[in-house]
């Protein structure tokens, strides 16, 4: 088959367009979009396109929509991708949205672009300020200066004083206003003849008012001379008068401070009663004073004592046989014995206590038959140290150290005492001591 058929194709009928698809022929159709006649136009006609119907599309348009033109607010910002069509994006207002991509924008002018920075001010630009704008304008006078408008503004620093600025300071102004005299004077004006500094009457003297909620201080001068007060009647006598015209002074409920009060070499009188609120204390301090009274005897227990100076602070007491003392540490007494044979290295005396000393307070020692020599010494784990010279016993012969309260010789801490002997005989051995 082929495209285009032939109507009564025996009889020589007309041919109409058509195209073949599989085993069969669809109609190809011209559509009318206006005219009439020969003056018709159909689609495919120059400039004569497909009619589009259905919902506007934006983003990835849809097949067989017509494209979004316009303008149109979003309240969430869209976003397109590459390639999309999109509407041009208005404010809530309807106003259109200009972004200069982090470059300049350029504007067209009615007529030639005012110059920036330079012309004359007929021909600059003017910006005026909302009334209610709340943000800074920032003024740059490019190196030069500022002019302003003002046909009664005078020079700086010079000029008449009519037609010099004023300054008005607000009624609730709560700054400070600075003046400068640029090293002259500072003129007042007053309604009349200015009234002298530190001189003339009271009557013409100036007079300063304290608000009354003032929180700073008043520093008055008296040049060196006298105050005067001006009281409402006699000025009452400093030191001297009765009481009903004395002045008096009332301390606030709240003050710190200390008052004091001078009674003139005479005596002080109290108007009233004197309450006293340590009451209770004092008779508990008494009572605990009384208590340790025995007749005419003060009972006391000493606890402790203060550092002693052994010049001045000297205490007798009686030798006790209990105990020694080492500082306030009272310490026991304790006693060991032992024979130990001739040629005897390190013989065990007092065994070691863990973190104490042997301090030894009296010994004595006594060789056999045969004249033998003798050293103390303090025994670690291995091998001893003399901590006493050598005693050389003759047969049957020793010693008897007597009592040293500061003791003969002691081991090192955690050591025991043990004893050496040479060569003769056993040597016996006997001795006091403390562990400090």
């Amino acid at each position: 088959m082929a495209d285009d058929t032939v109507l009564d194709a025996g009889s020589g009928g007309d041919t109409i367009r058509t195209h073949e698809k599989g085993t069969s022929k669809i109609p190809i159709s011209l559509i009318d979009v206006g005219g009439s006649g020969t003056t018709e136009s159909v689609i495919g006609d120059a400039g004569i396109f497909l009619p589009v119907e259905g919902g506007a599309a934006e983003d990835a348009a849809v097949s067989g929509n017509p494209l979004l033109v316009g303008g149109r607010f979003d309240s969430v910002a869209r976003t397109l991708d590459t390639g999309d069509a999109g509407a041009i994006a208005l404010a809530a207002d309807g106003a259109v949205h200009i972004d200069d991509g982090g470059n300049v924008i350029t504007v067209d002018w009615a007529g030639t672009a005012p110059p920036i920075g330079a012309g004359t001010e007929a021909t600059a630009l003017l910006v005026t300020i909302a009334t209610d704008s709340t943000g800074l304008l920032s003024i740059d006078d490019n190196g030069g200066s500022l002019t302003v408008d003002n046909a009664a503004l005078s020079v700086t620093g010079g000029g008449v004083e009519s037609g010099a600025l004023r300054v008005t300071i607000a009624n609730d102004s709560t700054g400070l206003v600075s003046i400068d005299d640029g090293g002259g004077d500072i003129s007042v004006d007053w309604a009349g003849t200015a009234p002298p500094i530190g001189a003339g009457t009271e009557a013409a003297a100036l007079r300063v008012t304290l608000a009354t909620d003032s929180t700073g201080l008043v520093s008055v001068d008296d040049g060196g001379a006298n105050l005067s007060v001006d009281w409402a009647g006699t000025v009452p006598p400093i030191g001297a008068g009765t009481e009903a015209a004395a002045l008096r002074v009332t301390i606030a409920t709240d003050s710190t401070g200390v008052v004091s009060i001078d009674d003139g070499g005479g005596s002080l009188t109290v108007d009233g009663t004197i309450t006293e609120t340590n009451s209770a204390a004092i008779l508990t301090a008494v009572q605990l004073i009384d208590n340790a009274i025995s007749g005419t005897e003060m009972q006391v227990d000493v606890l402790t004592l203060p550092a002693r100076v052994a010049t001045t602070d000297n205490i007798g007491a009686a030798h006790q046989t209990n105990q020694l003392m080492d500082g306030t540490t009272s310490l026991t007494p304790k006693f060991a014995l032992a024979n130990i044979a001739a040629s005897t290295t390190d013989g065990a005396v007092v065994a070691a206590v863990g973190g104490k000393k042997i301090r030894v307070i009296t010994y004595k020692i006594m060789a056999g038959g045969t004249a033998t020599d003798v050293t103390f010494t303090s025994k670690p784990g291995g091998a001893g140290s003399a901590i006493s010279m050598l005693h050389a016993c003759a047969a049957n012969g020793g010693l008897s150290s007597g009592e040293a309260v500061l003791g003969h010789f002691e081991t090192t801490s955690g050591e025991g005492l043990s004893m050496t002997t040479g060569a003769g005989s056993t040597v016996g051995v006997q001795v006091t001591y403390v562990e400090v």
